[in-house]
């Protein structure tokens, strides 16, 4: 069936993950979160052997979202499958993953906004899990540093809040941020500019520092 069949591809395309240990007429699949019981195996003579492995896992693919209309978010976004710390995982970037069935969770990032969801994955099924994430876009222009772009630090004022330092402006045209206010600082060889916005969720807002 299809599950099985997606399985059968990771196992063959994902060998720098999965460790395939083969025995005396048996072979075991090994991984960080599979581990299946023995397998025999029939090797006819001057013969090539074949083992079935049938993992009871399933594939989750998760899709971010604007939370406030739906529309697709920035390639710059990151899909992370988060491992639970007592499983002793590090956490995975997606946004496919091949997972023992179950509940799982996922984690969105753009700049410093966050957003998580939960979706069940049934052996041998494909489920596509929407994340809604809450994201502006920051839009500096800057005026008086010359031809080299100043480092830009953005503080957020919303208590508890994540802010960024040492942005590349030539890298960074538009910035993703959380909703929220932030204090925008620009500086270069002495020269500084600064100023406040406020970024709301889906809004590009555009802010001119000039040097000083």
């Amino acid at each position: 069936d299809y599950g099985r069949m997606l399985a059968d591809i990771a196992v063959l395309l994902m060998l720098a993950t999965f460790g395939i240990l083969v025995r005396l007429h048996e072979t075991v699949a090994e991984t960080a979160l599979f581990a299946t019981a023995p397998v025999p195996v029939s090797v006819p003579p001057a013969g090539t052997g074949r083992a079935e492995i049938v993992l009871d896992a399933g594939w989750l693919v998760g899709e971010a979202r604007s939370a406030a209309s739906g529309s697709p978010v920035p390639a710059a976004l990151g899909i992370e499958w988060a491992a639970e710390p007592e499983a002793g995982m590090p956490t995975q970037g997606g946004p496919a993953f091949l997972l023992p069935a179950g509940t799982h969770r996922l984690r969105a990032r753009l700049g410093n906004a966050e957003a998580e969801a939960e979706a069940t994955v049934p052996p041998g099924g494909v489920v596509v899990q929407p994340v809604p994430i809450r994201y502006g876009l920051l839009a500096p222009r800057i005026e008086g540093f010359g031809d080299s772009a100043p480092d830009l630090t953005i503080a957020a004022l919303n208590p508890g809040a994540a802010a960024f330092a040492e942005w590349q402006l030539m890298a960074a045209p538009r910035i993703p941020l959380a909703p929220g206010r932030y204090v925008v600082t620009a500086e270069r060889d002495g020269r500084q500019a600064k100023a406040e916005v406020e970024i709301r969720a889906e809004a590009v807002v555009s802010v001119t520092l000039r040097a000083r």
